[in-house]
């Protein structure tokens, strides 16, 4: 059983074969993990996401093992709307007694009732198991106490860098900065890993860090005027004790060492995307049609 205090990280590999998810580029070969993490307190654990549908049984088995059965648990899916926050949601619920679900817009027990095999379709959302849960919207300056004592805070903030719409959750207590999709570049050739890197020589050439950003969801930093998102993230990292940054996907960067030679290539490699290229979407051919008057008959 782990200790208070610990943040555990539970990942689940997946092979990158023809681009299976936007935020991997569609070429990139090996492995990938799917990360969840426990945020562990003497009396109560936070589950930040849940995997994929497919690591259900894994999430489960890990979570009972991690948990327990004398600590309370609450779940924070970081973004509502991306599956590998919210796919098992439902799942642990009926498996065990949550406490809070977190969210971070309209009713987070709502947008996660979606599975065709948990209900059947056209049930309406908060069905059996979900209808009473407690839910709590949290938004950046939000803070999450973890445990009775609430000496374990951890503080929803701002992401310097996104595209749907979800936070960044820093915990002081252990100097984890969970991050969703954002340094969530790191895969590897085996499933077997290592799925954390804690040494600066494990880092991945700024090439091939550009091609994920750029050949992901994170197409339009081609071309972007990204000053703003470096100050963001350099008054960030000046401001926070962060010795562990915990991303959605692939490897852990752990040690502070680590954490800022990492950083610093996030900056090289924004401003090199401040001077390349625009990619644009290719949408096809516009023409203008003629503005329709009222009483007049189109054909």
């Amino acid at each position: 059983m782990k200790t208070d205090g610990a943040v555990v990280a539970l990942q689940y590999p997946y092979e990158l074969e023809g681009g299976v998810l936007s935020a991997h580029a569609a070429d990139d070969t090996g492995f990938a993990t799917a990360n969840c993490a426990v945020v562990l307190e003497r009396d109560a654990a936070l589950l930040i996401d849940t995997g994929f549908t497919v690591h259900r049984e894994l999430l489960l088995d890990d979570l009972c093992d991690t948990v327990g059965e004398d600590r309370t648990l609450s779940i924070l899916p970081l973004r509502m709307g991306e599956m590998n926050s919210i796919c098992n949601v439902r799942s642990i619920v009926s498996s065990r007694p949550v406490q809070v679900l977190y969210g971070n817009m309209g009713d987070p027990a709502s947008l996660v009732d979606f599975l065709p095999q948990d209900v059947p379709f056209g049930t309406p959302p908060r069905h059996g198991v979900m209808a009473d849960l407690d839910v709590e919207v949290v938004r950046p300056g939000s803070d999450i106490a973890v445990g009775a004592s609430g000496e374990r805070v951890l503080r929803v903030l701002t992401a310097p860098l996104q595209l749907l719409p979800f936070s960044w959750v820093y915990d002081p207590g252990s100097g984890t900065l969970f991050t969703s999709d954002v340094f969530a570049y790191r895969r590897r050739e085996f499933a077997s890993g290592p799925w954390v890197v804690s040494n600066v020589s494990d880092m991945a050439p700024d090439d091939d860090v550009y091609r994920q950003l750029t050949h992901s969801r994170y197409w339009w930093l081609a071309g972007a005027d990204t000053r703003a998102i470096v100050a963001d993230l350099t008054e960030l990292f000046s401001t926070l004790d962060v010795r562990t940054i915990f991303p959605a996907f692939g490897c852990v960067l752990r040690g502070a060492d680590v954490v800022n030679a990492h950083v610093e290539q996030l900056f090289r490699v924004l401003g090199r995307a401040s001077r390349d290229e625009s990619v644009g979407v290719a949408a096809g051919r516009w023409r203008n049609r003629p503005v329709r008057t009222p009483g007049e008959n189109h054909v």
